[in-house]
């Protein structure tokens, strides 16, 4: 068995949690996974990964899941579905009071993973939904968009929100869908991004209480981090500056209006954030690591972008460029310091980008090749051996991964 890299040792994982565990069905922990065994355990449900493709090169594949233990909680377009991976049991749904519209046509959206929360000692899983509310007499149908939660300890649900939407959402004359992103939970508070067309807003739910505590118009959110709501407003159609706002009412806390056209945005752990914009005050594009809390720079480069970022939940956010699955670069960053750990491809050692999968716990999953490696996310050294198959989310009991026919089966860890 290959021993773990330093990055990755902690304490295992907890085996008495609500539920179904893979503990009570017989299996330890693993924490992080090194390798996996032949599944066999059911296939998860179809929605964990409908309206993504494993033969795109361009996405990043996404399960629309929570792992917590032997459970998955699964975001469909209107339900979550919490499934046991040892049984094929669903143990419960939660749905929104408001159906998805059909869809117009054309290929479905992909669903959006549930996120946890920390609620009066609970975990529940989070999620935001796009809905219809169907005419009645005199009323014309509207949009709706409800932010739902299932507790996780009885699969039950836990509390729906809906938001309350700004006139553009139900505009007859626009051509564009109402769509919504919850862009991060922050201990009891959801914040939710709702756009249609070129119109933005961001919302913030209180868990605890049930109830909607602040709207902004005209931000876009991308990240939530010690207290902020990271965004950009825009000042015309091809203009605009990164904004932060504070969590618990909406307020601006800070600002940077040198950088008046934000390309893109990530976050980078609990703390940092990633913005690829054109610095007016530098007079080129720049790709900078800032502090979430105070907009203070860490770090500025020139620009590789980022199809996506990950963090380890322990220290180390990778970020990846180019096309998921053919990616440029991989870039490895510390969650608090934002200095840079480790880059591939690295010429001169001969090192090649691989396709990263997820990141947990210190270990990179990926692919080189079409064959499963592993990296020490602090160093990005290789590590010895050859796990069966280069999971796309793992916790200490499984790593779901995508099959050939396109299903999503749930490998159990076995070192």
């Amino acid at each position: 068995m290959p021993a773990r890299p330093a990055s990755a040792r902690g304490p295992e994982a907890p085996s008495g949690a609500p539920g179904t565990s893979g503990a009570a069905a017989g299996w330890p922990p693993h924490d992080p996974p090194l390798d996996f065994r032949s599944p066999d355990t059911p296939a998860l449900p179809a929605d964990a990964m409908a309206g993504q493709s494993a033969s795109s090169r361009y996405t990043a594949l996404r399960p629309a899941v929570m792992l917590r233990d032997a459970v998955a909680v699964v975001g469909g377009p209107s339900a979550l579905t919490a499934f046991d991976m040892n049984t094929g049991r669903t143990l419960g749904a939660v749905a929104a009071k408001n159906a998805a519209p059909k869809s117009a046509g054309g290929p479905a959206a992909p669903n959006a993973a549930p996120r946890p929360a920390a609620v009066n000692g609970r975990e529940p899983a989070v999620s935001a939904f796009v809905g219809a509310v169907p005419a009645q007499g005199t009323t014309a149908a509207r949009a709706a968009v409800e932010v739902v939660a299932m507790d996780t300890a009885g699969y039950g649900a836990a509390l729906d929100v809906p938001l309350d939407l700004p006139d553009w959402a139900n505009d007859p004359n626009s051509t564009s869908s109402v769509g919504a992103d919850l862009v991060g939970v922050s201990g009891t508070t959801a914040v939710v991004a709702v756009s249609r067309g070129d119109h933005n807003a961001a919302f913030a739910v209180d868990l605890g209480a049930g109830r909607q505590l602040w709207r902004h118009d005209d931000f876009r959110a991308f990240h939530t981090a010690d207290g902020r709501v990271l965004g950009k407003v825009m000042l015309s159609a091809a203009d605009s500056k990164l904004v932060a706002l504070d969590l618990t009412d909406g307020a601006t806390a800070w600002e940077r209006p040198q950088y008046i056209d934000v390309h893109g945005a990530h976050g980078l752990g609990p703390h940092l954030a990633l913005v690829v914009t054109y610095d007016h005050d530098r007079a080129k594009d720049v790709q900078v690591v800032l502090n979430a809390a105070d907009g203070g720079e860490l770090r500025v480069e020139d620009p590789v972008g980022a199809a996506f970022c990950q963090y380890d939940e322990r220290s180390v956010v990778v970020c990846v460029s180019g096309a998921p699955a053919s990616p440029d670069h991989v870039t490895a960053y510390d969650a608090t310091s934002g200095k840079v750990l480790w880059q591939l491809p690295d010429t001169a050692a001969h090192r090649v980008v691989p396709a990263v999968r997820t990141v947990w716990h210190g270990v990179v999953y990926a692919e080189v090749d079409h064959k499963p490696v592993l990296l020490d996310a602090a160093t990005g050294a290789d590590q010895p051996g050859t796990p069966r198959v280069a999971a796309l989310m793992v916790d200490a009991y499984f790593g779901p991964t995508l099959e050939q026919d396109g299903t999503l089966v749930a490998y159990r860890t076995s070192a």
